[in-house]
């Protein structure tokens, strides 16, 4: 066997490409989306996985790991109420690989991120990201309507706060692996002066036509932030000079993720604020609701 051929045959025995079919991953994977796993990664609450169905050990599932524990690995998919998983057959032996990232379609290829259960419970996002919460948005009172924009804008707005700790983060991360590819100095201290200036041009930025806020919110900070500060808290950014280079890099990495995961989630309540404003809107135009039923 040549050294090409023996590569390739490496390569197999830890890769596998899985097409996904079904909704039970919605909204983090569609069916038809095409994924690559890699075998031997140590699977993690909150990482998308390829298991065997204890059911048909030939058949392959795509699932999000809730928890592991000495029973085997409990996983669920994110869209609970088209999946079947653990709460059906119980935990599995073991996750056959991780899932890192989806090359198919093109157009949304790139890194899948860990789920963060931590900022899920601290916003409630199951409940404000799931398919029942505007189904049936006719039929809501206006003052109900006004009330689920009012959580699903609070909760924007607290990761909107969180996804700008994390570029943050990044950026200092970033300047530090950069200064020891040369032309730095490896002093962190002259970045943590300009921290004021990289926050306000994070809270200048705009997505889609939308001003965020800025104020810290009004959420459990600890728990808003434990995902982030576990990759890389104050202590940790502190020890970064001495920190070396493959170290950083994987910092980086999981920051880069934890940014890309967040921001799908702003994207998806983004998506619930435009419904619940539409639904508004049109009530407004057709006489339903008054002004003073909407602004009060």
């Amino acid at each position: 066997m040549g050294c090409a051929t023996a590569a390739v045959a490496a390569a197999a025995a830890v890769l596998r490409r899985v097409e996904v079919r079904g909704d039970s991953m919605l909204p983090t994977l569609a069916a038809g989306d095409r994924v690559l796993a890699v075998r031997g990664l140590r699977a993690r609450p909150g990482d998308v996985v390829v298991v065997r169905d204890p059911r048909h050990p030939s058949r392959l599932l795509v699932k999000r790991v809730a928890a592991v524990g000495p029973a085997g690995v409990e996983v669920v998919g994110d869209n609970g109420g088209l999946s079947t998983d653990s709460r059906v057959f119980g935990p599995v032996p073991v996750a056959w690989g991780r899932v890192v990232y989806r090359y198919a379609p093109a157009a949304r290829a790139g890194r899948l991120g860990r789920y963060d259960p931590d900022v899920a419970q601290a916003l409630d996002l199951d409940r404000l990201l799931a398919d029942e919460y505007v189904a049936g948005i006719r039929e809501l009172p206006t003052t109900e309507l006004r009330a689920r924009k009012a959580e699903c804008s609070r909760a924007e707005g607290a990761l909107s706060y969180l996804r700008r700790l994390v570029q943050v983060r990044l950026d200092i991360v970033q300047a530090e692996i950069d200064s020891r590819d040369g032309g730095g100095t490896g002093d962190l201290s002259e970045l943590v002066e300009h921290l004021p200036e990289i926050l306000a041009e994070r809270g200048t930025r705009t997505v889609a036509g939308r001003l965020t806020s800025v104020a810290l919110p009004d959420v459990d900070h600890d728990l808003l932030t434990a995902d982030l500060d576990a990759i890389l808290d104050v202590d940790k950014a502190g020890a970064l000079p001495d920190t070396d280079v493959a170290e950083l890099r994987r910092v980086l990495d999981e920051l880069g993720a934890l940014e890309r995961t967040v921001s799908t989630q702003r994207r998806a309540l983004h998506e619930r604020l435009d419904a619940l404003q539409a639904e508004l809107v049109r009530r407004y135009r057709t006489g339903e609701a008054t002004v003073d039923s909407l602004l009060g």
